[in-house]
């Protein structure tokens, strides 16, 4: 009768796996089912999140500089002011060794010879001579007569002025530039204008040159603007992106975990059903072992 009660080797294998195996293996099925669950979810509010992207306001852009304002008879004073020493040398010294000559080559654009007709108006002659003029001077005098003659500048035209103040510029600037002089040097005295010319020339070339250099830093403001705002929005697509592939990994993590839970599930249910049969077994059959 003691030998019916003593356990045998598979009632100790068995308490075994019920004390041991199947407990850690449900824990082990309860972490992966957890671990499966935030997975999923975590990788479904990913996902959302990636999907969802939120436009960038557009940064404000640099103002532009607005039109040039037109050159004012002051600013050529001050220019003048700036610049009247060498000039008034340069008026009231010698001759200048470059004279004017005679253009033979082919006659110039209407617009600049009606921007030419237009300024000669402002220098009437007397006090002004339009060509410069040229006198003839006796350079070797002596006791019997003259015995060299030469020439000299009597007076300086305002071509030959022009001409000085509009060197480097091509046809179409020294256009704009008679335009810009007209209409200047109508409000200046009748006894100023051919002293303003190279100061009025001089302010609206800085004129240009200051605008030009604004334009230019607007132009860098801008596109650095541009180029920074465009990189926010590469970065944040960039972002929403690796989100979107975090929230793929993620949901296929939790739902391969998931299968992985189910197949323990599977496995602990074919042993609660073994044992269930082993049990009914043992019951049915007589412990006596007779017929």
């Amino acid at each position: 009768m003691s030998n019916q009660h003593q356990p045998t080797q598979t009632d100790r294998i068995t308490r075994f796996e019920r004390g041991i195996v199947f407990r850690v293996a449900r824990g082990y099925f309860v972490a992966l089912a957890v671990l499966a669950l935030l997975l999923f979810v975590g990788g479904v509010v990913l996902g959302v999140r990636g999907m969802r992207e939120q436009p960038i306001q557009s940064p404000a852009r640099p103002i532009a500089p607005g039109p040039r304002s037109p050159l004012t008879l002051q600013a050529v004073e001050d220019e003048w002011r700036t610049l009247h020493d060498p000039l008034l040398h340069a008026a009231d010294g010698p001759a200048s060794p470059k004279q004017a000559k005679p253009s033979a080559s082919t006659p110039p654009p209407d617009e600049l010879s009606l921007a030419l007709a237009k300024l000669r108006t402002l220098f009437p002659d007397p006090p002004y001579a339009w060509e410069d003029e040229l006198e003839n001077v006796c350079s070797i005098p002596s006791a019997f007569g003259c015995l060299q003659t030469g020439t000299r500048l009597k007076r300086r035209g305002v071509v030959s002025v022009l001409k000085n103040a509009f060197e480097g510029l091509n046809r179409s600037d020294a256009t704009e530039y008679l335009i810009i002089l007209f209409d200047v040097l109508k409000l200046a005295p009748m006894e100023r204008r051919l002293d303003l010319v190279p100061a009025a020339v001089a302010a609206e070339k800085r004129a240009r040159e200051e605008y030009d250099l604004a334009k230019a830093r607007h132009q860098r403001r801008a596109s650095e603007v541009e180029n920074k705002y465009q990189l926010e929005v590469d970065l944040a697509k960039a972002k929403h992106a690796q989100w979107r592939e975090f929230g793929i990994y993620g949901i296929a993590s939790g739902l391969g975990l998931l299968v992985v839970v189910s197949l323990f599930l599977a496995f602990l249910s074919v042993e609660r059903h073994t044992r269930a049969l082993d049990a009914l077994l043992q019951r049915s059959v007589p412990r006596g072992g007779g017929d």
